[in-house]
């Protein structure tokens, strides 16, 4: 869907075929499209490009460069228009900030030709697509009274700003020179930057031979500044001094909501449709410039197909190595045992993302018993849970049985990974009293907390061991 809206895109704005091959592909191949498919709400972004083709269709009709009759009407662009907005906002917040600031461009780009009955319209389609985001908003907001720390700081940013000169170490081509440094790799690719450097050549050329009117122009104007905002705004914010302001800082901080894009290297998906329009102007012009006393079609297709090949290829990534999904003894014998109660599993915590993925296997490891289980795994970590966390640590001594009394806790799960965490000790049994043995395997241990006099696990509660919640 994504590369289909590209080449919608492309066959829209630069009006060629061979072009909009293969812009479709770089809008989905090349090392920053195969680093955004690791996050879903990420991989599926296909109404940004739609939303660029169809304000370009409704500035060259208001001006008269092209009529598009295939659209009845210039409302039914601005229906069109609301429904893409709507729909990429409700794949996640992330989407909703992308599509509004392409919109934006593109918008800033063809205002002259769009005028104030087209600005008109687009701002009501823009409306309406909002209106249809702000369904989600109320969870989101009910979460942001009740949890303490839950809005995000500019420091939590800065683990996820864009390199853009940086590949994935997995990657087969790059990841061996590009891949030094923190933050998230953001490389387009040689390619790509190669093809929209022929296209900003192309689209100069074209201007001072037809004026800012000239075929392309407009298209390399939008490329040109989509790249250029997706680029500083990928940069993110510094914590300290004039770093803090970057366009990034001063809308993260300014503009309500726009905190919910925590990673600032993802912003450059906005350059990344600029990149594709450029890349496809270069395209364009290399096709169109071959001799025409040759057979120019053999050439042409060979022409993209060695442009595809170089897309592609560049993106090419060994396979991030993913646990075994398949059930453990330890949780088998958890599945067989009559007596009832809660499930947790060590280390736990989340205060590095070996803890927060310790906590995503503790949950699937949970639909092997069916038990409820202290551990969790979310975007968004309450305060709670580091308190939680904290209390537990006590094992096996009374601060930490009592809080697994109050939580309902029957059963611990000690996997090998509590090796220089606060629960190493309970690789030993005879450490761990008074917490049970109940079996061993594969190098985990499975205890049964004591059951608290006075009553069934969970029968008192207090603020000794909050869960996470407000």
């Amino acid at each position: 869907v994504d590369a289909l809206a590209a080449y919608l895109l492309v066959r829209v704005v630069v009006r060629h075929r061979a072009a909009a091959v293969v812009g479709a592909v770089a809008f989905v191949a090349g090392p920053f499209p195969h680093q955004l498919s690791l996050q879903l709400h990420m991989l599926w972004r296909p109404a940004l490009p739609i939303v660029v083709a169809l304000v370009w269709v409704l500035a060259d009709r208001r001006s008269g460069r092209a009529a598009w009759a295939r659209f009845p009407s210039d409302r039914w662009l601005a229906v069109l228009l609301a429904v893409a907005v709507g729909w990429q906002g409700l794949v996640s917040f992330y989407g909703a900030v992308l599509v509004g600031l392409v919109l934006v461009l593109v918008v800033i780009v063809r205002a002259g030709d769009l005028g104030w009955p087209g600005l008109r319209l687009v701002g009501l389609a823009a409306l309406a697509g909002a209106a249809a985001v702000a369904v989600t908003l109320p969870p989101y907001l009910a979460n942001a009274r009740d949890y303490e720390g839950f809005e995000r700081t500019l420091a939590d940013t800065e683990a996820f700003r864009g390199r853009l000169l940086g590949a994935e170490r997995t990657n087969l081509l790059w990841g061996d020179t590009l891949a030094a440094g923190g933050g998230l790799p953001a490389f387009a690719g040689a390619v790509l930057w190669l093809l929209a450097l022929v296209g900003v050549a192309a689209a100069i050329r074209s201007r001072r031979r037809h004026g800012a009117t000239g075929p392309g122009w407009p298209a390399a104007r939008f490329g040109l500044l989509a790249t250029a905002v997706g680029a500083v705004l990928a940069l993110g914010a510094g914590t300290e001094g004039l770093a803090r302001w970057t366009p990034y800082g001063l809308l993260f901080e300014l503009v309500p909501g726009f905190s919910v894009v925590r990673a600032p290297g993802r912003l450059w998906v906005v350059g990344l449709v600029g990149l594709v329009v450029l890349a496809a102007l270069g395209v364009a012009a290399v096709v169109d410039a071959l001799p025409r006393r040759r057979p120019r079609r053999p050439v042409a297709v060979a022409v993209v197909l060695v442009a595809l090949v170089a897309l592609v290829g560049e993106g090419l990534a060994t396979p991030e190595p993913v646990g075994a999904a398949a059930e453990t003894a330890i949780d088998r014998r958890l599945a067989s045992l009559d007596r009832p109660g809660a499930v947790l599993y060590l280390p736990i915590g989340a205060s590095d993302i070996g803890l927060i993925l310790a906590g995503a296997d503790a949950v699937y490891r949970s639909t092997t018993h069916g038990r409820p289980v202290l551990n969790g795994y979310s975007g968004f970590a309450p305060a709670s849970s580091a308190v939680l966390a904290e209390r537990l640590e006590g094992l096996p001594g009374p601060r930490g049985l009592g809080c697994l009394a109050e939580t309902g806790t029957a059963f611990v799960v000690v996997t090998p990974a509590v090796a220089g965490t606060p629960w190493q000790d309970l690789l030993d049994p005879s450490a761990a009293a008074p917490l049970e043995l109940v079996a061993r395997a594969d190098g985990e241990l499975l205890y049964a907390v004591p059951v608290p006099a006075g009553g069934a696990p969970g029968s008192a509660r207090s603020s000794a061991c909050p869960l996470p919640g407000p």
